[in-house]
């Protein structure tokens, strides 16, 4: 008899989109046949891993840095969000603005990086 296993489901970027632990015959009933699958002998978290070149990988850290109101080297093309309000960028830097003052919570998010996440205070 067969061991159990994971089975990872992904989508052309990398992104895991289903996870299922079963034995091998249990895998279609199980998957999305409309993707391609890799076996690995761990549940891997989706917000920590993508698959590349058919590999499970951790995802890479961004080295997007903030300088007062300026984040630098970011992905390009990312998305920001300001406080939850998702704002798309490109060009590798950005200057902030915010409609009040306080202190904000600033994420970037471009995948497969891990996303980087600030707190301005203004």
């Amino acid at each position: 008899m067969s061991a159990a296993t994971y089975y990872l489901w992904y989508d052309a970027a990398g992104r895991i989109v289903r996870l299922a632990y079963c034995l091998p015959a249990e895998r279609e009933a199980n998957g999305r046949a409309d993707l391609p699958y890799v076996a690995h002998p761990i549940a891997a978290d989706p917000e920590r891993y993508w698959v590349e070149g058919g590999a499970v990988a951790l995802r890479p850290m961004q080295v997007t840095a903030l300088n007062g109101l300026t984040l630098a080297s970011l992905p390009d093309p990312c998305e920001i969000a300001i406080d939850g309000v998702r704002y798309p960028c490109t060009g590798g830097t950005a200057t902030l603005s915010f409609g009040q003052p306080g202190t904000h919570r600033v994420r970037v998010e471009a995948f497969p990086f891990l996303p980087a996440e600030f707190e301005v205070t203004t």
